[in-house]
């Protein structure tokens, strides 16, 4: 049972198959990770505007995987870019995203391989 994600939006369309809905899957678990890398680098070096930009690009798949808390976090560090704030102001932000896409990660791997198991 997933509790860090909800493919509800991704079961929502109904002209998704397996293969689809595990290419989604796969995406998020390769492409994200480095996506957050980056942000880390540009929220360390202040580059307010590359933040913003890897923000917005990030932003759809934690709402396609329902991940809320998440994604409103990014809202707040785009909020963060436009008042050029300090690092400190928004690290409690980034770790926490951060955290949730590693907990969510490992929770996409385990129910993916316990759905190999059951088929």
């Amino acid at each position: 049972m997933a509790i860090h994600y909800n493919l509800a939006k991704v079961y929502a369309d109904e002209t998704l198959n397996q293969d689809l809905t595990k290419k989604i899957l796969v995406n998020f678990i390769e492409h994200i990770p480095p996506e957050i890398k980056k942000i880390e680098f540009a929220i360390e070096t202040k580059q307010y505007e590359a933040v913003k930009s890897l923000t917005e690009k990030i932003k759809p798949s934690f709402d396609t995987f329902g991940m809320n808390t998440a994604y409103e976090e990014l809202e707040l560090i785009e909020n963060w870019t436009q008042v050029k704030g300090r690092r400190k102001e928004v690290a409690a932000n980034f770790k926490n995203v951060q955290h949730k896409v590693n907990k969510a990660i490992k929770e996409i791997k385990k129910d993916s391989i316990a759905q190999l198991v059951e088929h």
